[in-house]
């Protein structure tokens, strides 16, 4: 498994870090796995569990910091250079770096199938929610970074799309979806109303809309995950949640596919969600979806008060399956 981005450490607080783990575990539970990352750990500190052997590469030297976007791209050059240090793969999975064809370096040498997972239209997602320094010299890695696996998982329908527009084969795009831990949360049945949110504070989670939502659906906001909790904290502070939120504004970006909704509905919390993207599809039969109001996501909260969903597991070893079926030699 390859992850060449320097703002995911394998062992980090956030859902990007936490999916990867997920599926690296997944994985090793079918077959030896490797992971070789540009980071393992950074500032925030060491998170989750995981029993697979992990190599850092170096980061780059001598590359001045007036242009991140060069310095990810010899970071990347340092995770092929560990990579090709230990022993030939029969598969390479890669998590989508913008700045990184390390995967398809690496299942080139080795004659060898590359998986390439998609998670966000990287480029877009930088222009749109940080900064680029040097737009032409991005777009030129996004062709040459998205160019030349043999399978691309996308997490979502508007991923698969967006890869289609991109020039990739649609034959060679399957949608799988996220999934979660497969952990029993232990239910402590609140005083009050709760009213639940999941996740980091990214400007489209809505998360600063919680307590409001709360206060006008009569409950008591409860906010998880920053600073992070353990796996198991986390599936009983959800399966403790009356209800759970992903409250995103009507202006978040249509193409992710949320970790939160797949841990709400494991734990049969229901999910009260706005419409946007594929949301209707990730919550089912298991809360509602409404405009991304506050009013709308209120009145659907005090819909719910004292009723429970159907716990639906969608795990991470489901997940893999989807993944690995059908990859067979070097097509």
């Amino acid at each position: 498994m390859v992850l060449s981005a320097p703002g995911i450490p394998v062992r980090g607080p956030s859902g990007s870090s936490a999916h990867f783990r997920g599926l690296a575990r997944a994985f090793a539970r079918r077959m030896d796995t490797r992971i070789v990352a540009a980071v393992e750990v950074d500032q925030r500190g060491e998170h989750g569990l995981l029993d697979v052997p992990v190599e850092a590469a170096p980061p780059p030297r001598f590359v001045t910091r007036r242009f991140p976007e060069r310095r990810e791209a010899h970071w990347a050059d340092n995770v092929l250079e560990v990579a090709l240090q230990g022993p030939r793969a029969d598969l390479v999975y890669e998590r989508w770096t913008l700045f990184s064809k390390v995967g398809r370096d690496l299942a080139r040498t080795w004659g060898v199938p590359h998986v390439l997972e998609i998670n966000a239209p990287l480029l877009d997602e930088r222009l749109r929610f940080e900064s680029v320094r040097d737009e032409k010299y991005a777009r030129s890695w996004q062709e040459r970074s998205l160019a030349g696996a043999d399978r691309y998982v996308a997490v979502s329908p508007e991923l698969v799309e967006w890869l289609v527009s991109m020039g990739v084969d649609r034959d060679r795009v399957r949608c799988v979806p996220n999934g979660t831990e497969a952990l029993t949360g232990t239910r402590t049945e609140p005083d009050d109303f709760t009213i639940g949110f999941v996740g980091s504070m990214k400007p489209w989670h809505g998360a600063d809309r919680v307590a409001e939502i709360a206060e006008r659906a009569g409950g008591v906001p409860v906010l998880v995950g920053d600073p992070p909790v353990s796996e198991q904290e986390l599936a009983d502070a959800i399966a403790s949640m009356d209800v759970a939120l992903a409250p995103y504004a009507a202006d978040a970006p249509e193409w992710f596919c949320p970790l939160k909704v797949a841990a709400y509905r494991a734990q049969g919390t229901p999910v009260v969600a706005s419409d946007v993207g594929s949301m209707r599809r990730w919550v089912g039969e298991g809360g509602t979806v409404v405009p991304p109001t506050i009013d709308a996501l209120a009145a659907a909260c005090r819909a719910w008060r004292g009723r429970r969903a159907e716990p639906v597991l969608r795990s991470w070893d489901v997940v893999a399956t989807e993944v690995l079926d059908g990859i067979g030699s070097r097509s």
